[in-house]
């Protein structure tokens, strides 16, 4: 993942190829986990889950793609994958803005983008989830 983008692409958007990367990826990684035991499902989980909580991306590419695979994770096992990515996620969220500082930064530490984009794409199933009981009553 982390050396995914070319040395003399434009670091602020992704290219085409990076593009396709990322749909492949995350189409793969979701047709995986949808068709896998629920043993297996909890294997992988736990790596992606220790993939994401030891290391800090950057948002724009590399980042990206592993959100879009928690939200993988999520649309398979909703309970699973919320007890794993968001307690950790907003935990360091959470401790990193407990500083009033934080809100006068121009540029906000790389932890804090990531963990924010994990907890973003995992919050698209609970919104899901929410409506989808809404519409029920």
């Amino acid at each position: 993942m982390e050396q995914i983008r070319s040395q003399d692409s434009n670091p602020n958007r992704a290219n085409n190829q990076e593009k396709l990367v990322d749909v492949g990826l995350t189409s793969t990684f979701n047709t995986v986990l949808s068709q896998s035991s629920p043993q297996l499902f909890e294997v992988a989980l736990d790596k992606l889950f220790s993939f994401v909580a030891n290391k800090v991306l950057e948002t724009k590419i590399a980042g990206k793609m592993v959100a879009h695979m928690c939200r993988s994770a999520t649309k398979t096992s909703a309970k699973m994958a919320l007890r794993k990515f968001v307690p950790h996620c907003s935990g360091i969220v959470l401790s990193l803005t407990a500083s009033e500082d934080v809100q006068l930064e121009e540029d906000l530490d790389g932890q804090l983008l990531f963990n924010l984009q994990i907890l973003s794409e995992v919050a698209t199933k609970i919104l899901a989830i929410h409506s989808e009981k809404c519409t029920i009553l």
